[in-house]
């Protein structure tokens, strides 16, 4: 509410602050995290393909979007799939250690 900004770009923000934290003090978490956001993207294809296939329209039904589609799905949501599995990689990689 403070900054005027939608929840998209804000969480990309936090994503990125975190990320480069991380990456600042760890840098041998650059390229498992990256990865890791890569597999959770890949993962997430068929959680929207299938249901599109199965039910056309239901994509563009429940968002209210003018974005750009990839593969019929939005942009945004697979950017943030992607960013919030490298968070979640350099995360996890710090905490194990």
């Amino acid at each position: 509410f403070i900054l005027k900004i939608n929840s998209f770009y804000s969480s990309l923000l936090v994503f990125g602050i975190t990320i480069i934290m991380i990456w600042l003090k760890k840098h041998n978490v650059i390229i498992p995290s990256v990865l890791s956001g890569f597999f959770l993207f890949l993962i997430s294809l068929p959680a929207y393909i299938i249901p599109e296939k199965l039910n056309p329209g239901w994509i563009s039904s429940t968002w209210n979007f003018q974005s750009l589609l990839f593969l019929g799905i939005p942009i945004e949501d697979l950017v943030f799939i992607f960013m919030a599995g490298v968070v979640v990689g350099a995360i996890s990689d710090v905490l194990v250690e």
